[in-house]
């Protein structure tokens, strides 16, 4: 990715992204929901945490979702205008 931070779509889209979450799926990154708790299985999310390095976010600053969790997440947030 460029210095310049990529647009959030285009970039869950890339090439790049799709090493990132392969790079996830292979650590020893929790392979649970972390909402429920509920074992990784397709169709499963990776959530930002932060969205400051986006393009050059370190493992630490996802989290994996399902996707009922995922969508929960951001109806709050999108309620509450935190930034879970």
């Amino acid at each position: 990715m460029s210095e310049l931070k990529p647009d959030y779509e285009t970039y869950i889209k890339s090439k790049e992204w799709k090493l990132v979450r392969q790079r996830y799926f292979k650590s020893n990154m929790p392979q649970v929901c972390f909402a429920c708790n509920t074992k990784k299985e397709t169709g499963f999310h990776l959530h930002h945490k932060t969205y400051k390095r986006l393009g050059k976010e370190k493992l630490t600053d996802l989290v994996l979702l399902c996707k009922k969790c995922h969508q929960s997440c951001h109806d709050l947030q999108r309620k509450s205008g935190l930034n879970l």
